[in-house]
């Protein structure tokens, strides 16, 4: 038997799950307020937050570090994952990963990036593997789907990868058939939002707004932004780097028309008839719509099998509803609340810890 703990944090969470083998026998969410992380400005104060809350439960559970067989990471920070599968955090990804991490910086290019500080500073002093599945720099594209119009900007595979694999396997076993033999739109809504077009196995297109600014706009995230319009805004104001990564990576989406990044919240005021709110939500949905039928081209939209969305925005009765009727009638829609990354995570750790498939170690 294999004890297997998952770390996997997002912009305002922190999630910790402990596995026997595939059995699930722990969890715990831990959720901040956009107020509680103004007050933990700075990436090692975030660290810090984020371990006391994981450090209480631990105590309060009584987990034995010790007998811990391996950890499993959601992070960011490296391009040399390119092949689907699970991989070792060896010195070379491990100083990829690091260089990402600036302790006294307020920058927050993505929560992932201090995955591996906060796994360090809480297994100090024990040689515990620590494995990543499936990453977001895992690149499956067709060349065609490469070419931006610009080809000094080429297009690329960023997305989220684990999530968008595991629900996609889920959906081919409700369907009945092999995923490796389906044609799937994936459509991940959470803190960031990536929609991809999965070809038998293969996703060989997608949007994400996190790092390709590109597709729906997110809680923070600008997603599509004229790119005339964000030039002229750059030159004509003089705005530094940090400027423009703080405008669309940052303050921009629900963020920049509401001032909240709640989408919950922000659903709760459209519903009480903010206007602002009301207005954001009927432009995600419309944006979210537009890529998964851009999305379900890629494929050729009567060959496409299902539209699946998952993330936590999936809970939304009210965002899945209005996207199902701008594209119910393209494919069946699967939805899946939430995410499958704990299990998609603990599933390639045991791939690797049972032989049955190679760890790359880089």
């Amino acid at each position: 038997m294999h004890k297997i703990m998952i770390l996997n944090l997002g912009s305002t969470s922190t999630k910790i799950s402990l596995y026997e083998d595939e059995r699930m026998y722990a969890e715990q969410t831990f959720r901040n307020s956009d107020e509680e992380m103004a007050g933990h400005p700075r990436q090692r104060d975030q660290i810090a937050l984020r371990k006391g809350q994981v450090e209480g439960w631990i105590k309060e559970n009584k987990v034995d570090l010790d007998a811990v067989d391996a950890l499993v990471l959601r992070v960011r920070g490296t391009d040399r994952c390119t092949k689907s599968g699970t991989y070792q955090i060896g010195e070379g990804l491990r100083k990829d990963i690091l260089a990402h991490y600036s302790p006294e910086d307020t920058k927050f290019p993505h929560a992932a990036c201090m995955t591996l500080p906060l796994a360090e500073e809480l297994f100090a002093g024990r040689e515990v593997p620590m494995f990543i599945v499936d990453p977001v720099t895992v690149d499956e594209f067709t060349d065609v789907a490469r070419l931006s119009g610009c080809k000094e900007v080429p297009r690329e595979s960023t997305f989220h990868a684990l999530n968008q694999k595991a629900v996609a396997r889920e959906a081919a076993k409700q369907l009945g058939k092999p995923y490796d033999s389906i044609k799937l739109v994936v459509a991940h809504l959470g803190g960031g939002v990536s929609i991809g077009a999965h070809d038998c196995g293969r996703v060989v297109d997608s949007s994400n707004c996190a790092s390709g600014n590109n597709g729906p706009f997110s809680p923070n995230r600008a997603g599509d932004v004229p790119a005339w319009a964000l030039a002229k805004k750059i030159f004509t104001q003089k705005l530094s780097m940090d400027e423009v990564i703080k405008m669309l990576f940052v303050k921009g989406g629900f963020a920049s028309y509401t001032g909240l990044t709640d989408v919950r919240l922000i659903e709760q005021k459209a519903a009480q008839g903010d206007p602002d709110c009301e207005l954001a939500m009927q432009a995600f949905t419309y944006q979210a719509a537009k890529e998964i039928a851009a999305q379900c081209a890629v494929l050729h939209c009567s060959l496409v099998d299902a539209i699946v969305i998952t993330g936590g925005m999936a809970y939304s009765e009210r965002i899945v509803s209005d996207i199902k009727k701008r594209v119910g009638t393209i494919a069946p829609v699967l939805v899946f609340p939430g995410e499958e990354e704990g299990k998609a995570m603990v599933e390639g750790a045991l791939r690797v810890l049972r032989g049955e498939e190679k760890r790359m170690i880089i």
